[in-house]
């Protein structure tokens, strides 16, 4: 498919997160101006400490690869 339309142009992979992949007490809202834009929430408190725990597990769960026809 992709070689079919876009020959030659770079491919952007991105990991996309499953609801199972959110710790607890963070949630995905769709942003109401962008409807491809998702914010990141916090929905419960906790210590910071938790907090940057949680968002480093989530950011070890994302990446993106940068022109992945090498690998394709």
């Amino acid at each position: 498919m992709k070689k079919r339309f876009n020959e030659g142009e770079a491919i952007n992979v991105y990991w996309i997160l499953s609801g199972a992949d959110i710790p607890s007490g963070l949630k995905f809202e769709a942003d109401k101006k962008n409807k491809k834009h998702y914010f990141l929430t916090v929905t419960d408190k906790m210590p910071i400490d938790q907090l940057v725990k949680k968002l480093t597990r989530v950011a070890d769960g994302m990446s993106v690869i940068s022109d992945a026809r090498k690998a394709l």
